[in-house]
């Protein structure tokens, strides 16, 4: 029944996605994007999007200082990163991929961060990252990738540490 909840909620965000990507590129046309002042042709201006107006988490995920604009495509710069208004297109993969990158680079390094500190602080966490380089050391010429992907999981906190701690889950799920 759980799987059916989350699998129906899935869905159901993917259809709106899908439904507002197809509304705004009626409404923007499909050359209009999202970039930075600083992706633009110089001389060309955008409609700038008001900071104060973005989401928190958007506003945590855009650097300081960097002022979002709407423009055509016609006004960046080449190789611009933007993120397409409209649903993409056969040309719109590279801004995408360019787009998806800038993200991955913002937010990759903070998870890090925060791995690295709670590792520090947690020693669970500690004992299942050396449980996982254990398992990946070679002993008798065998490497145990299953091993190190079921420490680093567990280390992570997507997989139990034990049989022990996976039956306690399941006793407190019943509970509830």
């Amino acid at each position: 029944m759980r799987n059916l909840i989350v699998s129906t909620i899935v869905a159901l965000v993917i259809m709106t996605g899908f439904s507002s990507c197809k509304v705004l590129g009626d409404l923007f046309g499909e050359s209009t994007v999202i970039t930075s002042e600083t992706e633009l042709v110089e001389g060309e201006v955008g409609t700038p999007i008001p900071y104060d107006q973005l989401p928190e988490d958007v506003k945590k995920q855009v650097p300081e200082g960097t002022v979002l604009v709407l423009a055509d495509k016609e006004q960046l710069k080449e190789e611009a990163a933007y993120i397409p208004v409209s649903p993409p297109g056969d040309g719109d993969m590279g801004g995408i991929l360019d787009a998806l990158i800038a993200l991955g680079v913002t937010f990759v390094p903070g998870l890090a961060a925060w791995e690295g500190v709670l590792t520090v602080i947690s020693r669970r966490k500690r004992k299942n990252y050396a449980k996982a380089i254990k398992a990946l050391a070679p002993t008798d010429s065998n490497v145990d990738l299953a091993g190190t992907i079921h420490g680093i999981g567990a280390a992570l906190g997507v997989a139990h540490t034990s049989e022990a701690s996976k039956e306690a889950a399941e006793e407190e799920e019943e509970l509830v």
